[in-house]
């Protein structure tokens, strides 16, 4: 299906969604240490069966609606099932809540569906959710209901303003969500297909889905600490032969990407669309309070020898180990922003033997320090690496990112680089991830380039 898209091409006001991770399954005894997301089918469907609502403004019976938490408490994690957790404990006792705490439970739980894969498959059931906040009726049509204008009715919750509806297990299929009255396509679905009028329907494919584990305690002894690693399969890790190796990518700022930035979903989509080549995606967290400390040669007393030490003693080589990667540089990856792209410039420096590839987006690399500043960019840098580097923000930040193209040009290097006017966020950076990749990765699109314009 060459003409599946990726959600962020079909506007600029759309927000890409937060997540905690997404759904991932167990491989082989060889992951003894890794903790898989819950499988689909993990959580208990037993009370959970299909149930359709009667009428558009009827809650569902309580006992289904507890059982809907209950299956969200066991399938996510994180945020998404602490709030699953608490709008079934206020659910049950009758508590009323203010109307900000279950907007903000109702669309973390959204969130982290869409971490999943959205639509939720639940053993014989799926699942649809719907967070929409003031609306009268949610429906749901699609090629399963043949259409039909009225659609199936989503049942509104009495724990949060979601609206949600089990039916019998929907394999494969298109369809689109009606919200008091407006077709429009499921945002907390990744994946998109033309509908033939102009829009788009959202897609139901399981074949077309990557997978996401997590490894919640990967300990460093470099660091003396653990955080959490999250590593994306793409679809085709499943179905190719034990032989095929991938090339690997290591992002940054793991809870950003996988939430504000949704980057699984985002891969999805340009995997299915030939944009990129299959590849494994390794998401590294850093500890909340010492991210500068972690990324960047800035502070007195910072970590970032043993960040490095992190990555070349311990986490590449498990990585290597455990996953059919093609471990060669040339293979290897580094993707950072902002700090994460001062690490990256860093990375390649310090460690060529290990990666050749670098995407930084608005890197810092001068820094202001008792009111002098200081240009802190690595004292050689490798001339043969592939670098993308672009600077997203305002104009107080381009100096920044044009000292290091200037460095780099020095060095021998011909970085592609891109200035654009944007904000200094994650979602901002998303459509420079994936030029950046497309171009170290070496495809691009049908005609050749990987275009910026409304991605």
């Amino acid at each position: 299906m060459t003409d599946i898209i990726d959600r962020t091409i079909v506007g600029n006001s759309f927000r890409a969604l937060g997540r905690d991770h997404r759904t991932g399954a167990r491989i082989g005894q060889s992951w003894a240490n890794i903790s898989p997301m819950p499988s689909h089918a993990a959580p208990s469907t037993s009370l959970l069966s299909p149930l359709f609502p009667v009428s558009a403004n009827e809650p569902p019976p309580l006992a289904w609606e507890a059982a809907l938490l209950d299956a969200l408490a066991a399938l996510l994690v994180g945020r998404a099932a602490a709030a699953a957790r608490r709008c079934r404990r206020a659910l049950l006792s009758g508590s009323d809540r203010k109307e900000s705490a279950r907007r903000a439970a109702a669309l973390t739980l959204w969130r982290g569906a869409a971490a999943l894969g959205h639509p939720l498959q639940l053993g014989a059931v799926t699942v649809f959710l719907c967070y929409a906040p003031g609306a009268d009726s949610v429906h749901l049509a699609g090629d399963f209901t043949h259409w039909l204008q009225g659609g199936l009715n989503l049942w509104p919750l009495r724990s949060c303003p979601m609206f949600a509806l089990a039916m019998p297990a929907i394999d494969r299929g298109q369809y689109k969500l009606i919200v008091n009255h407006s077709w429009r396509f499921d945002e907390a679905n990744g994946l998109l297909q033309p509908d033939g009028f102009g829009g788009y329907n959202s897609v139901i494919d399981p074949v077309l889905r990557g997978r996401v584990l997590a490894h919640p305690r990967f300990h460093s002894r470099a660091l003396r600490n653990r955080r959490s690693i999250y590593l994306y399969l793409p679809p085709s890790y499943f179905t190719d032969s034990a032989a095929t190796r991938y090339p690997c990518v290591y992002i940054l700022d793991a809870h950003e990407n996988l939430g504000r930035a949704n980057l699984p979903s985002v891969f999805d989509a340009d995997i299915a669309a030939q944009v990129l080549p299959p590849f494994i995606a390794v998401f590294v967290e850093h500890l909340r309070r010492r991210r500068g400390d972690e990324f960047t040669p800035f502070f007195e007393r910072g970590r970032h020898g043993g960040f490095l030490k992190l990555l070349s003693d311990e986490l590449v080589p498990w990585v290597d180990h455990h996953l059919r990667t093609r471990p060669h540089r040339d293979r290897r990856v580094i993707v950072g922003q902002s700090f994460g792209g001062t690490a990256v410039v860093s990375i390649l420096a310090t460690l060529p033997e290990l990666f050749r590839n670098g995407v930084a987006l608005s890197p810092v690399v001068l820094w202001s320090h008792h009111h002098h500043r200081h240009q802190v960019l690595p004292r050689r840098l490798s001339g043969d690496a592939r670098w993308y580097v672009a600077c997203v923000g305002n104009k107080e930040e381009r100096p920044h990112a044009r000292e290091l193209v200037a460095r780099l040009r020095q060095a021998g290097a011909n970085p592609v680089f891109h200035d654009t006017v944007a904000s200094h966020e994650y979602e901002a950076w998303v459509p420079h991830v994936r030029a950046g990749l497309s171009h170290v990765l070496g495809m691009r699109g049908a005609d050749g380039t990987m275009s910026l314009a409304g991605a």
